[in-house]
């Protein structure tokens, strides 16, 4: 069985990426291999998922092994050869690249091959979604920050699909990007983004315990969990009145930012604080009520003051995108920066 080195790369690139090897699980650090004809399928899974690639084959071939996927993955890697040779031979597999080598076969009692899991891919019935990539993308890029926060609570380790926009987060750090990518009312774990990302052209077909995703030449099974969005308790919080805003500079927003965490010891704990009035006032006072650093930023402002999180205004600058972004201020629990694509409300830290 010959293969182009190049495609087997990418093939075990991707499954490396969206199978992750757990020592306490053997079938996550093994791979079946099947050639029938002039196409070759490989599988992987970790149990609650599934993948199953196809490539060309060099010419037709017969071929099925299950065998140790990181050396298999390493060997590939290492090989500078156009093509990969695999021969099954005294119950192993040798393949031929730069040299010649040997991976013995996984089987059950030392004699009978193991009998790997199969896909079970059966959409009948199930409703397609072609999900356009690119604002799987922004979506990560605009949610994400809400998601990483929150790994704790898994049930808030998701991204929410309305009728009119993306959201995720707790209450705390909420975000609303616009967009339509999947079904309303679905939750979509980032273990089912991570499949989409591999794939060019993905449809994804969901059901109550699984979701099924199929490219021209990928399978995937994805186990849906249920995660019980809680999306009745954040989505009032698109309807917080905020009395007053005031239209920032991006880049100099994000500078005054950076002087003043050099400041802080520990940008997460460490709050600093807001001041609104004929200009906005950004500060670190210390616990003996010293100022650490002031910086100001010549915006005319309607008189507020309110604590932030430092590591927090980091991370949503970073979101932000454009020359300018809109805060709105004078809320009771929270502030929010606005650019056209997406909303973010964050709480105050307590006086």
């Amino acid at each position: 069985m010959k293969i182009l080195t190049e495609n087997l790369k990418k093939v075990l690139k991707i499954i490396n990426y969206v199978i992750v090897e757990d020592s306490l699980r053997p079938l996550t650090g093994i791979i079946e291999m099947v050639a029938d004809g002039d196409k070759l399928i490989i599988n992987s899974s970790d149990f609650n998922n599934y993948i199953n690639i196809t490539i060309d084959l060099i010419e037709p071939a017969e071929f099925k092994a299950v065998i140790k996927r990181d050396k298999l993955i390493t060997l590939v890697n290492a090989t500078t050869k156009d093509i990969i040779e695999f021969n099954l031979k005294d119950k192993a597999v040798h393949i031929k690249g730069n040299g010649k080598y040997k991976l013995p076969l996984i089987t059950e009692d030392g004699e009978n091959a193991v009998k790997y899991p199969q896909l079970v891919f059966n959409v009948e019935g199930l409703e397609g979604v072609k999900v356009d990539k690119n604002k799987v993308k922004n979506m990560e890029k605009f949610n994400g920050i809400a998601v990483k926060l929150i790994p704790q609570r898994e049930m808030l380790y998701n991204y929410y699909q309305t009728n009119d926009y993306i959201v995720t987060g707790d209450g705390s750090l909420i975000t609303f990007s616009k967009g339509n990518i999947f079904k309303t009312d679905e939750t979509i774990t980032p273990k089912l983004i991570r499949f989409i990302s591999v794939m060019d052209n993905p449809t994804v077909y969901s059901n109550a315990t699984h979701y099924y995703l199929e490219d021209s030449n990928i399978k995937c099974k994805v186990y849906r969990f249920d995660t019980n969005f809680p999306i009745s308790i954040i989505e009032p919080f698109t309807k917080l009145v905020y009395t007053d805003k005031v239209e920032l500079n991006l880049a100099e927003f994000k500078d005054v930012l950076k002087r003043l965490s050099i400041f802080a010891d520990n940008l997460e704990m460490s709050p600093i604080t807001m001041e609104f009035k004929d200009k906005l006032i950004l500060k670190i006072v210390d616990k003996g009520g010293e100022v650490l650093i002031e910086e100001s930023i010549n915006v005319r402002c309607v008189e507020y003051k309110c604590l932030m999180s430092l590591d927090i205004l980091n991370l949503i600058t970073k979101t932000l995108t454009g020359e300018t972004f809109t805060l709105f201020y004078n809320s009771e629990n929270s502030i929010a920066f606005e650019i056209p694509e997406v909303k973010i409300i964050e709480g105050l830290r307590a006086e």
